[in-house]
């Protein structure tokens, strides 16, 4: 891929991508083949066959041998500050209590953004152009999306407060604290980490937080039997069912995982305009189940793809998501014909920019320029050839990995180009996260504080 330098005249120019397959993800499954894309003011002005316009001062990419499609978004996501294996083959309560939680209970606001440098780094590298991550020092998460230059909503990790965690009123300083920059990358909404965590009080404080802030929701919900039981035992409903008693569920709600739902549950979902994050990769790690996500699909929710965490998922490639979520679904309802390709991909891209309230995930004018441009051609697959371009999104989601990712744009801005980040150092960035990971697990071992 070659790029023509022309000189900007701020850090948003005028981009022109040519040469490309486009895979728009519009409501006609556009393809433009030999097709461009032009982006102005970090919005796509027009997309189609051709090489588009000639426009005086843009910045040329010639994607030959790329296909351009819409950046993908992890729907339900946790900072990495673990690095992964210390749960390996524990059920989730056990992985929780003996080892994610003491980490997150000495977990410190420069600890955190070291690990959310390194984590929104990866997830770029990958294609992630924007993350829900729910996680603690809100404040730290921002400032490293933004350095990072990913699109990120956030939320804390709400529990009791004799549970050592975040508390409603550290939710509420940090919407304080992050909203109305300059940009709108990132953006701030009540998380409620868990309902065995929480008391009937709590969870309708923080549907009201939620309202007075105007501002949404992200919550973990029916991922578990035993969280279903314990439900059933401390609040005599089942996790949807007390969610949606307190005004948890709604069309500002993610609720992430929903794996133990029954058809009533569906239907309070479906009832409220919920959307739903399927994290198939990380449930089926750490043994939880399969979540009906057709159902969910057949019953009209709007449903997203998460890669959830490194404990639950040593991945954050979100090709890895859906190819995971097509091939449970398949097995589970014994049927080749279910989750097709074109479905997944809106599922990882439009779906769960839907959820966020954030006008991108398709390549359309007007929407927000947030693209991936991903190496297409592999051994003896041609993207010129009529075979290829007669079956590019399979090739997308069952063929493709993050290692195939190019060149990042978020937000009309090229943050990573010919694999190369653009906005930090990679090599401190990994270092910093190093010292991090080594400084916490000190401490969890010790039982000190930071």
């Amino acid at each position: 891929m070659t790029v023509e330098a022309v000189p900007a005249t701020d850090d948003r120019t005028v981009i022109l991508i040519r040469n490309a397959a486009v895979v728009t993800l519009n409501g006609d499954w556009d393809i433009y083949h030999d097709g461009h894309v032009l982006i102005r003011d970090g919005v796509v002005v027009s997309a189609g066959s051709g090489s588009g316009p000639e426009v005086a001062g843009a910045r040329t990419i010639d994607a030959t041998g790329l296909v351009v499609m819409p950046g993908l978004v992890d729907l339900h996501f946790h900072t990495d500050i673990e690095r992964g294996g210390y749960s390996e083959s524990l059920e989730v309560e056990q992985a929780l209590f003996q080892h994610w939680y003491p980490m997150m209970r000495n977990l410190d606001a420069e600890t955190a953004y070291a690990g959310a440098l390194y984590s929104y780094v990866r997830a770029l590298r990958g294609g992630t152009t924007m993350v829900n991550d729910m996680f603690r020092h809100v404040e730290s998460l921002a400032r490293a999306a933004r350095d990072v230059g990913i699109r990120a909503t956030l939320s804390s990790l709400v529990a009791r407060p004799e549970d050592g965690l975040d508390v409603l009123e550290d939710n509420r300083a940090a919407f304080r604290a992050c909203s109305g920059g300059a940009d709108d990358l990132v953006r701030v909404v009540v998380g409620i980490e868990w309902i065995p965590l929480a008391t009937p009080e709590m969870l309708g404080e923080a549907a009201g937080l939620a309202n007075e802030l105007g501002t949404g929701l992200h919550l973990h919900l029916s991922e578990s039997q035993a969280e279903v039981e314990t439900c059933l035992s401390e609040f005599g409903a089942r996790p949807t069912k007390v969610a949606y008693d307190h005004g948890l569920l709604g069309p500002s709600t993610v609720a992430a995982h929903c794996v133990w739902l029954t058809p009533d549950d569906i239907s309070m979902i479906a009832e409220t305009g919920t959307h739903v994050s399927h994290n198939p990769a990380a449930n089926s790690k750490l043994g939880e189940g399969i979540a009906p996500a057709v159902r969910l699909l057949e019953a009209g929710v709007n449903v997203g793809l998460g890669h959830d965490s490194t404990e639950g998922n040593n991945t954050m490639d979100m090709f890895d998501v859906m190819r995971t979520a097509a091939y449970l679904q398949r097995a589970l309802y014994a049927d080749p014909k279910l989750m097709p390709a074109d479905r997944v991909l809106r599922m990882a891209t439009a779906s769960g920019a839907r959820a966020l309230g954030v006008d991108a995930g398709v390549i359309e004018p007007g929407r927000k320029a947030d693209l991936i441009l991903v190496e297409a051609e592999m051994d003896f697959f041609d993207i010129r050839s009529p075979a290829y371009r007669a079956n590019l999104a399979p090739r997308m989601v069952f063929g493709t990995n993050g290692n195939m990712v190019r060149t990042v744009i978020v937000d009309g801005r090229i943050v990573m180009e010919d694999r190369v980040v653009k906005t930090v150092d990679e090599a401190e960035v990994a270092e910093r996260a190093r010292e991090a990971v080594a400084r916490l697990a000190r401490h969890k071992r010790s039982g000190g504080s930071p």
